[in-house]
C-alpha cells in the first residue's frame, strides 16, 4: 500500500486551479488561480471578434452591439466572476459560494434561474452550460 501526501490539503473547496503542465507519466504541474474577490472592479476591457459583444469591467458596462444593455448588481457580479475566471469551467458551488456565500453551494436551481436572466439580456452563446458540472463563458464561441 502506498500512501501520497494530499497535494490539495492547504486548499479549500471552491479554489479554482489551472494546469500548467502535463508529463508524458501523467502527473502534472497546477496552480492555484488568484482568487477573485467580488466587488472589486475588473480591469479588463474585452470585445467579441464579431463584435458583438463588450465588456468594460471599470465602468460596468455591456453591450450588446453597441446598446447598452441594463444588468442588476446580482447579475453584474455573476458576468464579473464568469468573465474573471473565464480560463476555466466553473463549477455549480464555486459560483454559488463566490457570489452568494458558503450557505448556498447547494442552491444549484437558484444559479440557473440567474444565468438564464443573464442569458437573457447578453445572449445564449457566451456562457455555456457544462453539464453535470457548471458554467464557463466563452468570449467569441
Amino acid at each position: 500500500v502506498i500512501y501520497f501526501e494530499n497535494p490539495f490539503q492547504n486548499f479549500k473547496m471552491g479554489d479554482v486551479f489551472r494546469i500548467i503542465e502535463v508529463k508524458d507519466n501523467g502527473s502534472f504541474t497546477f496552480e492555484r488561480m488568484t482568487e477573485f474577490i467580488i466587488g472589486q472592479t475588473t480591469n479588463e476591457v474585452l470585445e467579441s471578434v464579431a463584435g458583438d459583444f463588450k465588456y468594460h469591467g471599470p465602468t460596468r458596462q455591456v453591450s450588446i452591439y453597441g446598446l447598452p444593455i441594463h444588468l442588476s448588481n446580482m447579475e453584474w457580479k455573476l458576468l464579473e466572476v464568469l468573465i474573471t475566471m473565464r480560463a476555466v469551467p466553473l463549477s455549480n458551488h464555486t459560483l454559488l459560494g463566490k457570489i452568494w456565500g458558503p450557505e448556498y453551494i447547494n442552491d444549484t436551481g437558484y444559479l440557473r434561474v440567474w444565468v438564464s436572466r443573464l442569458r437573457q439580456k447578453i445572449g445564449h452563446t457566451h456562457i455555456k452550460t457544462i453539464a453535470g458540472y457548471g458554467y464557463r463563458f466563452f468570449l467569441d464561441p
